[in-house]
């Protein structure tokens, strides 16, 4: 099997629609948290087959845990949720 064949990496990611669908949130939201370092992700073309940025699905679950329940949070929102979860 060639490199190119292997596709276990899309799995792992997902689109910026599943990731706003998953946080409840807009593509554009998503995409401003993926900035701040929030989430994880693959700048478009990295591996030659994609044609937009990917999100890692595992930061995404997690935030989505993190944000259970709030409305519209901010990324300063985020911090002191993250910052109270691991203290």
């Amino acid at each position: 099997m060639k490199p190119q064949d292997d596709h276990s990496w899309q799995r792992a990611y997902l689109t910026p629609g599943q990731a706003a669908y998953l946080l409840r949130t807009t593509t554009g939201t998503v995409r401003r948290w993926a900035r701040a370092g929030l989430i994880r992700h693959l700048d478009p073309g990295h591996l030659g087959v994609i044609s937009h940025t990917r999100y890692l699905s595992e930061d995404v679950q997690a935030l989505a845990e993190l944000l259970n329940g709030h409305r519209r949070p901010t990324i300063h929102t985020i911090h002191r949720l993250q910052a109270r979860r691991d203290s």
